[in-house]
């Protein structure tokens, strides 16, 4: 029937109209679209979601074919579900945004947080270290680190003490806030002229003492002449210092023994942990700082053949850790100021001086 093919033509083209009007294929792209850009700016999904909908509205008012023209209807209905479309595809592109926002902060803070606490424990790990190196020798640290015996036995060692001369009398007259400051200047610029002695380790400081060995944990070649190196300069330190504060510490003096010999090193106990030496490298350097000039650098017998002997081996090195370019410079250079015996170990040392 021609008629009745005309009215299905017709209905069959308003049931067209009808799905374009309702199920718009370009705002199902627009709205997959929107997803990864919202990820990917989070911040700007107010105004995007806001310029979508002004869009979208624009279009409903301005684009679409004119209603007068020809197998054309508006269909409140249809415009309703596509109305309602529009808004729950927007709400629904919003809510995965800001679940994808919520999602990407808290990953974000979570690693954050992370990094954070990891640098503050190498910072912190880092600052046991070093703590740690200042208290103990780097050689002995790794024994310690993985439980071994801190033992150590040497025949080429050089130990050196040092006290002041008269401290006794000149801590009485002084506060004890005084005396605290005036040992914690002098340790330190001692401290700080260590650093630039590789081979010498600080072992401690015992009041107006201090105590330092060469060739222990870790063996030198040039023991000796590291150390009395080191001795020449902590006198020189220790006169510059006491001129600088003539007026508030008066004259401050001081004697350094050093001697040569065979040494043992050790750990003693498991609290405050300290590396120390001990034997007869130890004694003989005692009774060297007892019978020393004041103001000087006494060194035994034993010390001024090492000397002697470093600046045969290495005298001529570019390194030039040999205090002495040559034996017979070393036998020049030392006075010969008196012989001492050791109440304990019975041995008698012959002791020489550093001329002023």
């Amino acid at each position: 029937n021609p008629n009745n093919t005309a009215i299905i033509a017709e209905a069959a083209a308003d049931r067209q109209q009808y799905c374009i009007d309702t199920i718009d294929s370009g705002v199902i792209a627009i709205c997959c679209a929107m997803i990864p850009i919202m990820r990917l700016y989070p911040q700007h999904i107010a105004i995007l979601l806001s310029l979508m909908l002004i869009f979208w509205s624009v279009g409903q008012a301005f684009l679409r074919p004119d209603p007068d023209s020809a197998n054309y209807e508006v269909n409140g209905g249809a415009l309703g579900v596509n109305s309602t479309f529009q808004i729950v595809s927007a709400a629904t592109a919003m809510l995965l945004g800001y679940r994808l926002h919520g999602t990407n902060r808290g990953r974000f803070i979570a690693a954050a947080s992370a990094e954070r606490a990891r640098r503050l424990a190498i910072r912190e790990l880092g600052e046991v270290d070093a703590l740690l190196k200042r208290s103990l020798p780097e050689a002995v640290l790794e024994r310690v680190a993985v439980g071994a015996d801190v033992t150590d036995e040497s025949e080429l060692a050089t130990v050196l003490l040092s006290d002041l001369a008269g401290f006794t009398a000149w801590s009485s007259s002084r506060t004890a806030q005084q005396v605290v400051s005036m040992l914690n200047v002098l340790v330190s610029a001692f401290d700080d002229h260590l650093a630039g002695a590789p081979g010498v380790e600080k072992v401690k400081t015992i009041g107006d003492a201090y105590w330092a060995v060469a060739g222990l944990p870790t063996p030198v070649a040039c023991h000796a002449s590291v150390l009395v190196r080191f001795a020449l300069g902590m006198q020189a330190t220790a006169q510059a210092l006491s001129r600088e504060h003539a007026a508030e510490w008066g004259e401050v003096r001081m004697r350094v023994g050093v001697h040569s010999g065979a040494a043992n090193g050790s750990i003693l106990g498991t609290q405050r942990l300290s590396y120390e030496p001990f034997g007869e490298a130890c004694e003989g350097a005692e009774e060297a700082e007892k019978a020393c000039v004041v103001g000087s650098v006494c060194v035994t017998d034993a010390t001024k053949q090492r000397l002697a002997r470093e600046a045969e081996l290495y005298g001529n090195d570019v390194a030039g850790e040999s205090l002495f370019a040559t034996a017979a410079e070393a036998g020049s250079m030392l006075v010969s100021h008196t012989e001492v015996r050791h109440d304990h170990n019975g041995h008698s040392y012959k002791l020489f001086v550093f001329p002023a």
